[in-house]
């Protein structure tokens, strides 16, 4: 446990040492992957071997990470992921170029995402859900298969869009309910359309994704390789650091003390 900390600590400092750097210049991130992967190979209690082995393991946690459902990746994705950088992660880790495979992932990724938004949208104005049938939708997807094309990931998008169209119409029926019981006006009048609603939360979700700069997509990947490592050992981009650094000054926590 205390190598793990150790380990964290250093690369929390990277990350300081990297917004200090941005200051005057570009962060080339893959320079940091590769003080990362010296740091890991060096420091981290557990001496994992930086081989092929592991960078089966960055990748699975790199798709993972990025598609933790399994709705927007195919299995041919995987396939051609897994043939081109499935055994050579580390090294292009150690030779400073790991931002080719995780710019390239994250390229595919986000025009995955655009293509299954796109498809929710154009379902939910054209289709009519009746929820009579006795289809399941599974609640957890971490498990499942990735989907064998294109047009397997669609099916299981229609259920996915039929559960969440289901449950905003059950939640509304819930607030309106609640509304009369109480004598109070219902606060969702004038809202928008269940439908419109849901289209609109994909529409965020993909705007997040496709804004998301090389500071970001370092960050997913450099999280996979310390993960790789060990589930308690984290990367945190300058970015996410600040953001600790500010949460952690001055706050309350439970017991009323003071950080």
């Amino acid at each position: 446990m205390a190598g793990n900390s150790t380990l964290l600590a250093a690369v929390l400092c990277a990350s300081v040492s990297c917004s200090s750097f941005t200051l005057q210049a570009k962060t080339d991130f893959n320079v940091v992957g590769r003080e990362m992967a010296g740091m890991l190979q060096n420091s981290h209690y557990a001496r994992i071997q930086f081989n092929a082995e592991l960078s089966e393991k960055i990748l699975e946690d790199y798709l993972s990470d990025l598609d933790p459902a399994r709705l927007y990746f195919t299995q041919q994705d995987i396939t051609a992921f897994e043939k081109k950088y499935g055994r050579r992660l580390h090294e292009l880790l150690i030779k400073g170029r790991c931002m080719e495979p995780a710019n390239e992932i994250y390229k595919v990724y986000s025009q995955r995402v655009k293509e299954r938004v796109q498809f929710a949208k154009n379902l939910l104005e054209t289709a009519h859900f009746k929820f009579s049938s006795d289809e399941v939708v599974m609640r957890t997807r971490k498990d499942a298969d990735w989907p064998a094309s294109s047009q397997a990931a669609e099916e299981a998008w229609k259920l996915q869009i039929e559960e969440a169209l289901l449950s905003e119409i059950l939640r509304r029926e819930a607030v309106k309910r609640l509304a009369e019981e109480q004598g109070k006006k219902n606060p969702l009048d004038g809202d928008k359309d269940p439908a419109e609603k849901i289209a609109q939360r994909y529409e965020r979700f993909q705007l997040s994704i496709e804004s998301a700069d090389e500071e970001d997509v370092a960050n997913y990947f450099l999280s996979a390789v310390a993960a790789a490592h060990d589930p308690h050992t984290d990367y945190m981009s300058s970015r996410e650091m600040e953001r600790f650094r500010s949460g952690m000054a001055n706050s309350l926590v439970g017991i009323g003390a003071l950080l």
